[in-house]
């Protein structure tokens, strides 16, 4: 197994290159997120954080993918991470460590420290996966820290993964709004349906949602304190699709979000020296 800590302060030279000026950055949680705002990718050419290898049920890992892709788009990808299952966050979150997460923060934190980033995208909070919430609640704790420790902000957003792509809700001056033109929308949709192992999720959501919601990508400011408040009531729907799959001899635990995911981040909060009241909403 992969772990955080060997890495926090070990930047390979090309990293380092790679962080001389300041750039965006994108940090997802599976490899494959960044279809999700692919023009903004084009456009942007973040540095790229993707905390696992997105084997999920096939123990494939989808980072090879995801590397073409990000490369072809002229962007980065962090080759320091990545190396983690799913199957270890949702044992972080059972077992209630916390080891991991810090070192991810940290990482974070020590490379904003050498150059800060224009600006960090990521997933959004939508109470569907517990490693995309995750992954955010470790964004916005870096996020903060480096607020504290520096005086200096940068432009903190989220997308959905799984939910509504568009959004018509007004902006606020940070968010960021790309209508794609047919041409960036086809080589969009090429992307999406090129990367194989996404095949039946890239479907799905295009007749869920139709094409024409691809057309457009919106990136929203984010609140650092957040979490399940904003959403419908509880239980979140990885609780849900956890039942489920108990009952199908899938899974022995069912995740729960005051159980389990809540405690794990309060504690990796408390341990940064960040508060934790805001996040019992």
């Amino acid at each position: 197994m992969f772990y955080f800590w060997f890495l926090a302060i070990q930047y390979s030279a090309f990293t380092l290159d790679v962080m001389k000026k300041a750039r965006p950055w994108l940090i997802i949680a599976h490899p494959g997120h960044e279809l999700r705002v692919f023009h903004w990718l084009e456009l942007n050419r973040p540095h790229v954080v993707i905390l696992t290898d997105g084997s999920g049920d096939t123990g494939l890992s989808r980072l090879d993918s995801s590397r073409r892709l990000i490369e072809a788009a002229g962007a980065t990808l962090e080759e320091n991470l990545g190396n983690v299952e799913d199957d270890d966050v949702y044992r972080w979150i059972l077992e209630k460590q916390t080891e991991h997460l810090l070192d991810f923060a940290d990482f974070l934190v020590d490379a904003w420290a050498i150059q800060p980033p224009s600006m960090v995208a990521g997933d959004s909070i939508e109470g569907c996966e517990t490693t995309h919430d995750l992954c955010r609640y470790v964004i916005n704790a870096a996020c903060e820290i480096h607020f504290r420790r520096t005086g200096s902000k940068f432009p903190n957003l989220d997308f959905p993964l799984l939910g509504q792509p568009n959004t018509s809700k007004s902006l606020a001056p940070d968010d960021v709004r790309l209508v794609l033109d047919e041409a960036a929308f086809e080589r969009k949709l090429a992307a999406a349906r090129g990367y194989h192992e996404l095949q039946a999720e890239v479907e799905y959501a295009l007749s869920t949602f139709g094409p024409a919601a691809f057309t457009l990508e919106t990136l929203r400011s984010v609140d650092l304190h957040d979490g399940l408040a904003g959403l419908n009531p509880e239980p979140p729907s990885y609780e849900v699709a956890g039942e489920k799959r108990v009952k199908e001899g899938r899974y022995q635990n069912v995740i729960r979000y005051r159980q389990h995911v809540l405690p794990v981040v309060n504690e990796m909060r408390e341990r940064l020296g960040l508060s934790q009241d805001l996040l019992q909403k």
